[in-house]
């Protein structure tokens, strides 16, 4: 008896604890990446951060989180000039070009990757990891100076000496005066920061290269950086009248065509009308679905039932039987979704899914496409 006695005790104190245990874990489980984005996006990243990084030790391969958790560091690091940030910012820029994919930059998700541009998910996926590795090398040129600077204030300036004699004392930008500077430049609200950013660039790269072997002074890159600047600044401007004047041309046919495809029987409702097929095929997978896909599915339903009750549908014709809708919420600092495609058929507007049967009709031409792609772009923001 006093055996079982004792066994049973045993048991009934590995249950409790047990259960004790599960409370813990339960009750320690991280916050749903959803709630930290909803953080990030409202500006409190320095509160988003720590539920970040603990959410990244659950799911490293989380293009989005690791984005996040790179540029928040990245930020930290320039403005406390901390190398130890630098290193988390570099981990996680490292671990995002690693596992970005189209599947992280669906018309869903894209607008949670603010840096990333493109015509379309492929090329949003390249220009996204250039991006990052660009961040990366920048991270890594401030460690130098950030290395260079402790080794100057420290008591080794001898052995820096020593260490520096064969290369030339370049990698400081001397005379940023003299580098003329346009009114393009000047007149642009964020000048200021930028002017002084382009200078702290300037020397940390100057650095970088030093060490690596190749000397080029910090005057000659800032002075690069300067020209860059002005010519990006230029294009864009030009860019923004070639666009407006196309804009206006490209508006008088599309009225043409939405006076052929009047409401009821026109490209929007047709959109609308494969929306809702679509918020009936997610209460469907959302029976049967968990984790992260469960998540995904939930924000496409909360995406698309906003839609429908606040969203402008805009339409574009390429014919009076072909034509792509457009959900409108663009908004400063967010993405865009991707339009819905339609064709006109015994009729009536049918949106397309990928591998519908109807697809091989929407065929428009590469010329055709591309004045699309323009006229989207084109588009004002909403308010």
């Amino acid at each position: 008896m006093g055996i079982k006695e004792i066994t049973m005790k045993n048991i009934k104190s590995v249950i409790v604890i047990g259960a004790m245990l599960l409370g813990f874990n339960y009750s320690a489980q991280t916050i749903k990446y959803k709630e930290i984005y909803s953080m990030i996006k409202s500006g409190k990243t320095s509160e988003a951060l720590p539920h970040l990084v603990t959410f990244l030790k659950e799911e490293p391969k989380h293009a989005n989180g690791n984005y996040w958790a790179g540029k928040i560091y990245y930020e930290k690091a320039n403005a406390n000039k901390s190398s130890q940030q630098a290193d988390s910012s570099i981990l996680y820029f490292k671990q995002g070009v690693e596992n970005l994919s189209e599947l992280d930059l669906n018309p869903l998700n894209a607008s949670r990757f603010p840096d990333v541009t493109g015509e379309d998910m492929a090329v949003k996926v390249e220009n996204g990891k250039k991006w990052m590795q660009s961040k990366i090398s920048e991270m890594e040129a401030l460690k130098i100076q950030l290395v260079k600077s402790e080794r100057v204030v420290g008591n080794n300036k001898q052995t820096e000496n020593v260490k520096i004699n064969n290369k030339p004392k370049n990698n400081k930008v001397t005379q940023p005066t003299k580098i003329v500077v346009s009114p393009n430049l000047t007149k642009q609200p964020d000048f200021e920061k930028r002017y002084k950013d382009e200078i702290f660039k300037a020397e940390s790269l100057s650095d970088y290269y030093a060490e690596r072997g190749r000397f080029l002074s910090a005057d000659s890159i800032f002075e690069s950086n300067i020209i860059n600047w002005e010519v990006e600044v230029v294009r864009k401007e030009r860019t923004k009248v070639k666009n407006d004047s196309l804009h206006t041309v490209l508006n008088k046919t599309q009225l043409a065509f939405q006076a052929s495809n009047k409401c009821p029987n026109c490209a929007e409702n047709g959109a609308k009308e494969f929306i809702k097929k679509l918020l009936v095929g997610f209460d469907k997978e959302l029976l049967t679905a968990t984790g992260r896909e469960k998540g995904k599915l939930e924000d496409a339903k909360q995406f698309y039932n906003e839609s429908l009750k606040n969203n402008k549908f805009i339409p574009y014709y390429y014919s009076n039987t072909m034509a792509q809708v457009i959900i409108d919420y663009k908004k400063p600092g967010m993405g865009s979704v991707h339009p819905i495609r339609l064709i006109k058929e015994n009729g009536k507007w049918i949106g397309l899914e990928k591998h519908d049967k109807l697809e091989e009709k929407f065929n428009p031409s590469k010329e055709e496409d591309e004045l699309f792609q323009l006229w989207n772009r084109t588009l004002p923001e909403s308010k």
